[in-house]
């Protein structure tokens, strides 16, 4: 007897319901899943992009400190009245070094004046 071959084709084949419903919810787990991933990676990249900026931040402060070798600080410093020349010292406590003189006001002059009444 002769026996027809059987060929093989990729044909559109039709899904059956049960398969429609498990595609259903595989595609809502998925897209669950990916809005959740979206979601973490959007909060990872700000705490990243953060750490970035306070990267940048330090080395930008680290060069500019080791280029102009100082950086401003507030340093205590005595007031030194010198009556004699009517002229008033600013002078560093740590160093000595006088970083202001100027001459008296009226006011400091007047308090010379009050002290040996």
């Amino acid at each position: 007897m002769y026996q027809k071959p059987i060929v093989e084709r990729v044909l559109p084949v039709q899904f059956t319901e049960d398969e429609i419903l498990r595609f259903k919810s595989a595609l809502a787990f998925h897209t669950a899943e990916f809005l959740r991933i979206e979601k973490d990676k959007k909060e990872e990249t700000k705490i990243l992009n953060l750490n970035i900026k306070d990267c940048k931040d330090s080395i930008a402060d680290l060069s500019e400190k080791i280029e102009s070798g100082f950086e401003e600080k507030t340093v205590p410093c005595r007031v030194k009245f010198d009556h004699a020349r009517d002229m008033v010292f600013i002078i560093r406590t740590d160093t000595d070094e006088v970083v202001e003189e100027r001459e008296m006001t009226e006011e400091e002059r007047q308090t010379e004046l009050q002290l040996h009444d």
